[in-house]
């Protein structure tokens, strides 16, 4: 997937569930969500797996957090918002496998690994 589709992807959630935001690759180490509706994804999120289903996985995890922002849920990788985030997830077939509050894995719901940190 090209930078443009994972935007294209992110925008059409956030239009789905009523949120301005805008989304931005940049050279940075850590993604971030503001209240605002801004949205950075690191640029090496591109490069982190095959097929940028880790890079998806990115733009999901920060596109939850805004809708969590939107619907008033307090906190941060809360179980309110691991729902949020898996249900996006499942939409575009990948299921996490949690390790605190990241995925240490994201598989399909074939079982095929998708992506496996190292």
């Amino acid at each position: 997937m090209t930078q443009k589709e994972l935007k294209e992807i992110g925008q059409a959630i956030l239009q789905e569930h009523g949120i301005k935001g805008k989304i931005k690759f940049k050279k940075i180490s850590g993604g971030r969500a503001t209240k605002l509706g801004n949205i950075s994804i690191p640029k090496w999120t591109l490069k982190e797996s095959k097929n940028q289903y880790y890079a998806l996985y990115y733009v999901i995890h920060e596109v939850s957090h805004l809708i969590q922002y939107h619907r008033g849920l307090k906190g941060c990788h809360t179980d309110e918002f691991k729902e949020i985030e898996k249900a996006l997830m499942l939409r575009y077939n990948m299921i996490p496998i949690y390790s605190k509050a990241y995925p240490k894995k994201l598989i399909n719901q074939q079982g095929e690994t998708l992506y496996e940190r190292g």
